[in-house]
């Protein structure tokens, strides 16, 4: 890795934490505060802070941050362009500060449950875990289940946040103007592909249901014991992290310096 690449990860790595750093502050008000404050003037009751604390998903709330900021792409390629950068350099660093920026986000909602779980009683990252829900007793030892947990939710965060950096890169493609009619286009497309979707699943049930359970890892046999195969979520997520890294490099290719 070259001097100036590693000047662009630590450029980006430290843009991405302030970034992120600034939207949680106003998260953590909206999310925690303003209804602890409601309740307190409603009720007249002391406001419970710990109870607030237990409820809260730290790694969640980061995880979303991270993938709505990861979607602003144009304001740092103008940057690194008009600096000297090439595209690939660009694209390459931005991966990599998103990847490991997505495990830092797991790494903490795994520490806060851990120590909320130790100190307030509340429930700890298995019990909350969609993974240990719905394949937790896949494999036979309970050691094996939690490391596929941990990383089928490293994999998870990953392809969320590579994925919604692959829809702003391709936004990042038109002029504002043209932007807010794809937007109102793709909404309009989503809610009537929704429809659609609907009614053909009420119709037919049956391939409906065999189609969910493809995808979800079901099986009648598995079924039978409670448990569900994670195979096919995994290989969708490794399959969404390819798609999004080759989406992003090949739209990253065509980004241009414009004036809108």
């Amino acid at each position: 890795m070259s001097e100036r690449q590693k000047g662009v990860i630590t450029y980006l790595f430290r843009n991405t934490l302030r970034q992120m750093g600034y939207v949680f502050a106003w998260a953590l008000f909206g999310i925690l505060l303003i209804p602890l404050l409601i309740e307190a003037l409603t009720t007249n009751q002391s406001i419970n802070f710990a109870g607030e604390l237990r409820n809260f998903s730290l790694g969640p709330v980061l995880l979303i941050i991270l993938a709505i900021i990861s979607m602003r792409n144009y304001d740092d390629f103008q940057f690194m362009i008009q600096n000297g950068v090439s595209r690939k350099i660009f694209w390459q660093s931005k991966m990599v500060v998103l990847s490991i920026a997505a495990l830092i986000t797991q790494l903490f909602g795994y520490l806060y449950r851990c120590l909320i779980s130790n100190f307030l009683g509340s429930d700890g990252w298995q019990q909350v875990s969609l993974y240990m829900t719905a394949y937790g007793k896949f494999a036979g030892s309970a050691i094996i289940n939690q490391i596929l947990a941990i990383i089928f939710s490293l994999l998870f965060a990953i392809a969320l946040v590579l994925g919604m950096d692959l829809i702003g890169s391709i936004f990042s493609l038109f002029p504002k103007k043209q932007k807010y009619l794809i937007g109102v286009a793709l909404l309009t497309i989503g809610v009537v592909g929704l429809t659609v979707l609907s009614n053909w699943s009420a119709q037919h049930q049956n391939q409906a249901l065999a189609i969910v359970s493809l995808f979800s890892g079901y099986s009648r046999q598995r079924a039978i014991h409670a448990a569900l195969n994670p195979t096919m979520p995994f290989i969708e997520l490794i399959g969404v992290i390819i798609v999004s890294l080759l989406g992003t490099r090949l739209t990253f290719k065509h980004f241009q310096i414009r004036n809108d």
